[in-house]
C-alpha cells in the first residue's frame, strides 16, 4: 500500500484502529473482521463474494508478475510463428540493340 500511495494510485488512505471482534466494510462487497492479535501479528477474516480475489499484497504482486510474463511469452510466441514473406521486385530489362 505504501508504494501505491507514493505512486499516487490511491485517492486517500484511511488509518483505523480495531480491537478483536471489530469489522471494516469495504463498500457493499466485502467485510474485514479482526479476529485476534498476538505477538505483533493480526489475524483477519474476510467475507467477500467468490468473484472478488483476496490475496496478501506480496502474493498478489507475484500473480501480477506471472500474468505479465505470460502475456509477454504469448506475444513472443505469436511473433515467432508468424510466417515471413519476402517479395522481390523484378525489373524489366530492355533488350540491347547491337547494330
Amino acid at each position: 500500500m505504501t508504494q501505491a500511495i507514493q505512486e499516487g494510485k490511491l485517492d486517500f488512505v484511511e488509518i483505523l484502529t480495531l480491537t478483536a471482534g471489530e469489522s471494516i466494510k469495504l463498500g457493499d462487497l466485502a467485510t474485514v473482521n479482526l479476529k485476534e492479535t498476538s505477538k505483533g501479528q493480526a489475524r483477519f477474516g474476510i467475507d467477500a463474494p467468490r468473484h472478488v480475489q483476496v490475496h496478501r499484497e506480496e502474493i498478489y504482486q507475484k500473480i501480477q508478475d506471472q500474468a505479465a510474463a505470460s502475456a509477454v511469452e504469448k506475444l513472443a510466441e505469436k511473433t515467432r510463428t508468424r510466417p515471413t514473406i519476402t517479395v522481390k521486385r523484378q525489373r524489366k530489362i530492355k533488350p540491347v540493340d547491337h547494330d
